[in-house]
């Protein structure tokens, strides 16, 4: 069954939040979820632009929900927030995938405080564009601030695939980033078990416990004594991974100020996504999409 979130008071605009635990028509799933009211006040949700799929207003009666989507429910009169302009930098596109060179700034998929400036919805506009039942799905996600490979799925399917068996199935995750001072040693790998605070940080442990394991190999490329360009490739994908493992060696990711960065020469994050390898779930195929990091990255190197 899907679930219905509980709501915070500072989200009041939002009437109702579920998480689509099967494959259903909109219109049949709002139906049945307020029976008490009548056909035509669940119609004036979607009517109104109040009805939000992952973030994207949809009007649509026969849109297919998928498994996962997150459905909210906005107060009539509220507003979704304005569209913005960005433009996605494609680095693949077939019947399956569509791969893009996320710039730093831009979400992944929406979140309670931002709903339009995201990759999910630029994507899903320009699918579209072919025809309106075209839709994407969302598989991993990359921090707002780092820049880098993104990679959506045009079936349902593949996606529920992918997911199941997404540690087994990409092989290769490599970063790019940018931190202060000389990592010590220049090479090695990290292994902790990572936790959450209340307040959204994410902290490593030594122990087991209640934490995540993850793992990052890690390689310092160029060094100046002021800043290092590290190549990190992960053997697991955690929430701030990379950013809490630098933080750790006591060299943090330039323009993090959430895990004590005191400096900032790139104006952004100093982290890209460079690499995604991955084999097809069904057909077995090996895919490699890549991207260059900025130029700023290297610029900080010159003489």
């Amino acid at each position: 069954m899907e679930t219905k979130k509980h709501l915070k008071k500072s989200e009041e605009r939002i009437l109702h939040s579920f998480t689509i635990r099967h494959e259903e028509e909109l219109l049949n799933f709002l139906l049945r979820r307020f029976q008490e009211m009548s056909r035509n006040k669940v119609k004036s949700f979607l009517i109104h632009n109040q009805v939000l799929v992952n973030g994207i207003v949809i009007r649509q009666f026969d849109y297919h929900l998928a498994k996962d989507d997150e459905l909210q429910i906005l107060a009539h009169g509220q507003k979704a927030g304005d569209k913005t302009k960005t433009k996605l930098e494609i680095i693949y596109e077939d019947e399956e995938f569509l791969v893009i060179n996320k710039p730093s700034g831009l979400l992944s998929i929406a979140t309670d405080n931002e709903r339009e400036n995201t990759a999910y919805r630029l994507a899903n506009e320009y699918v579209s564009q072919e025809s309106k039942k075209n839709r994407i799905f969302i598989c991993h996600r990359i921090d707002k601030e780092t820049s880098g490979v993104l990679m959506f799925v045009k079936n349902e399917k593949t996606r529920n695939a992918l997911q199941s068996k997404w540690n087994s199935l990409v092989t290769k995750r490599i970063y790019k980033a940018i931190v202060e001072g000389t990592p010590k040693p220049l090479s090695g790998r990290i292994v902790s078990y990572l936790l959450e605070t209340k307040t959204n940080l994410m902290y490593s442990a030594h122990e087991k416990g209640n934490g995540q394991k993850a793992i990052t190999n890690y390689k310092t490329l160029k060094s100046n004594g002021t800043y290092s360009l590290v190549e990190l490739n992960l053997e697991t994908g955690r929430k701030n991974q990379i950013r809490v493992h630098m933080k750790d060696l006591g060299t943090p990711v330039v323009g993090d100020d959430k895990y004590h960065s005191s400096s900032d020469p790139l104006k952004r994050l100093g982290l890209h996504h460079e690499t995604l390898e991955f084999i097809h779930p069904f057909t077995k195929k090996r895919f490699c999409f890549k991207t260059k990091m900025s130029s700023s990255f290297s610029r900080l190197f010159d003489k």
